[in-house]
């Protein structure tokens, strides 16, 4: 498993064809897993994550965030912003938080979930 580190600044960072850890760091960010199980972490800026192939797990981080999962089963997480995640085709989990903002499940059994106040409390929402 690989693991590639963004700077502070805007970086687009693309992940190989095996299994890869992608850290966008605080610039505006732009990570591609490629194909495999990735793992995309934005952290702080506004970042666009692409986990392509495989089931990947998103996470956006703070600001405004747009992640799209692709094909597999992919969890997607927002972060403090205002966010839209789109899961694409496979069985997902969207997680939203109170900074609002857009999910999108698409094709296969999906589950969205909103925490809608500081305290966290969930609403579930299922679709297909």
């Amino acid at each position: 498993m690989a693991t590639y580190y963004g700077t502070d600044s805007a970086d687009f960072l693309f992940g190989s064809s095996g299994n890869d850890i992608l850290w966008g760091r605080w610039g505006d960010d732009v990570l591609d897993g490629g194909s495999g199980n990735d793992q995309l972490y934005g952290e702080g800026g506004q970042d666009a994550l692409f986990g392509d192939w495989g089931n990947d797990t998103l996470w956006g981080g703070s600001d405004y965030d747009y992640l799209v999962g692709g094909w597999g089963n992919d969890i997607l997480w927002g972060g403090s912003g205002y966010d839209a995640l789109i899961g694409d085709d496979g069985n997902d989990k969207l997680y939203g938080e109170s900074g609002g903002g857009e999910l999108r499940g698409g094709n296969g059994n999906d589950e969205s979930i909103w925490y809608l106040s500081q305290n966290h409390y969930p609403v579930w929402i299922r679709a297909n």
